[in-house]
């Protein structure tokens, strides 16, 4: 009877093994380009490129996967024509769409580096921990964490009914919850709604009021990443320490690009 349920678990923490590590090639990766655009891009229309792509990523029809593709294109772009910044934000919004895009997640490093920007995940050992935690979208983390949910009440049950030989099935339901949980705990943490990123060089000057003469309360640094709230010609409200404050729309870069959001 113990080595029966011995198997099982093994084979059940096999399984999640091939779902969790295996994630990577759960999707095709995106294309460097689609449509017009790529087309335009291989002519050397750099510039028509982009128009192209802005234009289909503004549709909102457009099914997620295609604007992942399409916000990985502009941050190639962006990239190309020596704005790191800027190619930060593209990468990092298509990698909110497609958190696989294996391209993007490469790219956003580099993007990063001449940026000057600091590693998103802090370096060092928990660099490569949320790195893959990073890895799943918001719906399929829940998803994790009601499996992980689900394994440690089933080995809760078997244990109560069954005894000493269905111990090492609740050990196992125990010891996978940090890695069921991991995902939808970093996605929480980092949750900022309707995000947008400060792609000014010079970090952009935080007002009061939407108006150039208002006195200064405040500075956002490039690669910040602020919850946009309102918005009025050239200004755009966003919450700064706590505050509803304005800033110069021109240096923000938006995150969020699923129309569902």
């Amino acid at each position: 009877m113990f080595a029966r349920t011995t198997r099982g678990a093994l084979a059940l923490l096999f399984l999640m093994s091939g779902l969790l590590l295996g994630a990577d090639s759960a999707h095709a990766q995106a294309e460097d380009g689609a449509g017009p655009g790529a087309t335009l891009w291989r002519t050397g229309d750099r510039d028509a490129a982009v128009r192209a792509w802005t234009e289909a990523l503004e549709a909102a029809e457009a099914p997620a996967a295609e604007r992942a593709r399409l916000a990985y294109n502009l941050g190639v772009a962006a990239h190309r024509d020596e704005d790191p910044l800027l190619a930060v934000a593209w990468f990092t919004a298509c990698l909110r769409l497609d958190p696989r895009h294996r391209d993007a997640r490469a790219n956003l490093a580099i993007a990063r580096t001449d940026a000057a920007l600091e590693d998103a995940d802090g370096g060092g050992p928990a660099s490569a921990v949320l790195g893959w935690a990073r890895r799943y979208t918001r719906s399929e983390a829940e998803w994790l964490a009601v499996l992980g949910s689900v394994l440690l009440l089933a080995g809760g049950l078997l244990e109560a009914f069954r005894g000493r030989p269905a111990r090492m099935a609740l050990f196992l339901g125990v010891a996978v919850q940090p890695v069921m949980w991991a995902p939808l705990a970093v996605a929480i943490a980092s949750d900022v709604p309707d995000a947008h990123m400060v792609v000014e060089p010079r970090g952009l000057q935080v007002h009061p009021m939407p108006e150039p003469g208002t006195d200064k309360v405040g500075k956002l640094a490039a690669g910040d990443v602020v919850e946009a709230l309102d918005e009025l010609p050239g200004w755009r409200k966003v919450r700064f320490e706590g505050e509803e404050r304005w800033v110069r729309a021109s240096g923000l870069a938006p995150l969020d690009l699923d129309p569902g959001l």
